[in-house]
């Protein structure tokens, strides 16, 4: 049924139209609660990123709202008000919840107009490759959301950006100009040494990491092709990635789409429950065409781009600003990343780090204030 959506403009429609229209019936019976608030991180699979944080923050001080999760498999998630996302009763809690809160699509692509709503969507990452009528892979049903998402308050960190996003989402009414809430925490790690020192401890504990060697985080992004995958895992498994391993603490982090094989020398760091504290413990990111390099400059540690594929992912996805041009090191092969790290090391280039910082994360961090005002005042 997805693939036929995705195939088939006249079927998209009729889903859309028929969607809205059964939920305008719901919305008709069902009373929407002041202080019911709706929860959805990427599409119901996660219990994780800026939805948690706001989550946490209104669990801990404002105990007059009743807070509740839609997953994929509640089962999964130690969560105390939960439901599955896609049930008759989601879209009755969807009716129900003035406020919505997510990090994608929490409408499942049925982008409803009602002034009943306070939608909140903090989106999972600044672009880098293009999104919705930008990407011209993507199916009729992704595009029409993106046109028509009815969001009161979207997320942004920078002018490049708050650019992008105005366009994306033609009809977002306020953007919220404070960063990602997700990155509460990198904000503090970055100016609080104490805290960024008991944070590395944690989770150089938990995984056993070498006391003696410095940490490399290794997060590359998806491939949504099955050549691009099968060369990517191949890659995966050369005898240079031992290299860096028997150097490093090398950490491996897979996007939560892919399926990766790797080598044993590597750490596979893919279902740690949170990134924000593999980016503290990492002394330095490698990662290609992911939005995970912006977040991390919070930091002011070194990012290397290695992209073994750059003309064949680049041709085929589209990017709003290539990679070559982002002013960090980029490396296209694995024989170039190794001597690169044998000569130049990952020791941090303090100039390098905070322009790549200033020019995307232009706006003071004030999102989960904000949002806690918005939440509060309605």
């Amino acid at each position: 049924m997805k693939s036929l959506l995705k195939k088939n403009r006249a079927m998209a429609l009729l889903t859309i139209y028929v969607g809205v229209f059964l939920f305008k019936i719901i919305e008709k019976f069902v009373k929407t609660r002041k202080n019911e608030v709706l929860f959805v991180s990427f599409a119901g699979k996660q219990f994780s990123d800026s939805p948690k944080v706001i989550y946490e923050h209104l669990r801990n001080n404002n105990g007059d709202l009743k807070l509740t999760w839609a997953f994929t498999d509640p089962d999964q998630f130690d969560v105390e008000n939960k439901l599955k996302i896609n049930s008759l009763k989601y879209f009755i809690f969807l009716a129900k919840s003035k406020y919505w809160i997510s990090n994608a699509s929490i409408e499942r692509l049925l982008p409803f107009t009602s002034k009943k709503h306070v939608y909140i969507n903090t989106w999972h990452g600044t672009p880098l490759k293009k999104l919705g009528k930008d990407d011209e892979k993507s199916d009729f049903l992704v595009k029409n959301w993106y046109e028509n998402a009815d969001i009161d308050y979207f997320t942004v960190s920078s002018d490049y950006d708050f650019k992008i996003f105005k366009e994306v989402f033609p009809k977002a009414k306020n953007f919220i100009k404070g960063g990602l809430p997700r990155n509460e925490i990198l904000h503090k790690a970055e100016s609080d040494v104490e805290f960024s020192k008991t944070v590395r401890n944690k989770v150089s504990k938990n995984l056993g990491l070498d006391e003696n060697k410095k940490t490399i985080l290794y997060a590359p992004t998806f491939r949504d092709t099955k050549e691009l995958s099968e060369k990517f895992n191949h890659l995966l498994n050369d005898s240079h990635i031992k290299k860096i391993a028997d150097e490093y603490n090398l950490l491996f982090r897979g996007h939560y789409f892919s399926e990766n094989k790797i080598v044993d020398t590597m750490i596979d760091v893919s279902n740690y429950p949170d990134i924000n504290e593999l980016f503290i413990t990492a002394d330095a990111l490698i990662t290609d065409y992911s939005s995970v390099l912006f977040d991390f400059s919070i930091l002011r540690k070194k990012i290397i781009l290695f992209t073994p594929d750059y003309e064949q992912y680049v041709s085929e996805r589209g990017f709003y600003m290539e990679p070559k041009n982002l002013g960090l090191p980029i490396l296209y092969n694995l024989v170039d990343l190794v001597k690169y790290l044998e000569s130049s090391g990952i020791e941090e280039d303090t100039k390098e780090n905070l322009a790549f910082y200033q020019n995307y994360n232009t706006y003071p961090f004030s999102s989960i204030n904000t949002i806690l005002k918005i939440v509060d005042d309605n």
